[in-house]
């Protein structure tokens, strides 16, 4: 998926939450974002998208892209008004198989990517946006009949979203990612890092 396909879907996404928050605001179903930041400091839940590659061999052996599975959590640090400063982490897992093409050997690859970042988060009624920004460590495994490789890398990560509250505790996350990280594999400099669009189902709660 290309830079502007990827965009496309991220404003899709955006725009169906502002869509549906209007109307549930309309509805007087959903807890005002300036009270659901009040009452509930601290978030977790299930996390999912999908995860495109942004290295061109990676591309070529795995595929252009495959789904990302994993957990979120985060907590507002300082809050005034309708502004939320947060600090959040998230892990998930995304694995594809393959084969070189060169030899057409088969391969797997296997990314672990764990992820910390500070979000400034502002909002009116019962939606909320946020930009973030951080780093990562992704644990990476590419196994063939030529070798096991195993390692990690670091690099960092820059992103937004929104949130959209379903109730007191309850909410829909929608984001957009790019992060950087790189390592040497068999001799190349590989990136394993690239784009990352999805939604998370999260429940806020007080601590």
């Amino acid at each position: 998926m290309k830079l502007p396909h990827a965009a496309a879907v991220a404003a899709m996404a955006m725009a169906l939450l502002l869509l549906t928050s209007g109307y549930l605001a309309a509805q007087e179903e959903i807890t005002p974002y300036s009270r659901t930041v009040k009452e509930s400091r601290a978030w977790i839940g299930l996390r999912g998208g999908q995860f495109l590659p942004g290295d061109d061999v990676l591309r070529e052996v795995y595929g252009t892209g495959g789904l990302l599975l994993g957990l979120t959590a985060g907590l507002d640090i300082h809050r005034s008004g309708s502004f939320a400063l947060a600090a959040a982490v998230d892990a998930g897992r995304f694995s594809r198989t393959g084969a070189s093409t060169l030899s057409g050997i088969p391969a797997s690859l296997t990314l672990v990517p764990v992820a910390a970042s500070i979000q400034a988060r502002f909002g009116a009624g019962g939606l909320a946006f946020w930009l973030e920004a951080g780093g990562k460590i992704v644990f990476y495994t590419e196994d063939s009949e030529w070798a096991l490789s195993r390692g990690s890398a670091l690099g960092f990560l820059a992103g937004g979203g929104a949130e959209l509250a379903l109730g007191s505790g309850p909410a829909l996350q929608a984001f957009v990612r790019w992060s950087q990280a790189e390592e040497k594999m068999d001799g190349f400099t590989v990136h394993l890092g690239g784009w990352e669009i999805g939604a998370s189902l999260v429940y806020r709660f007080r601590i």
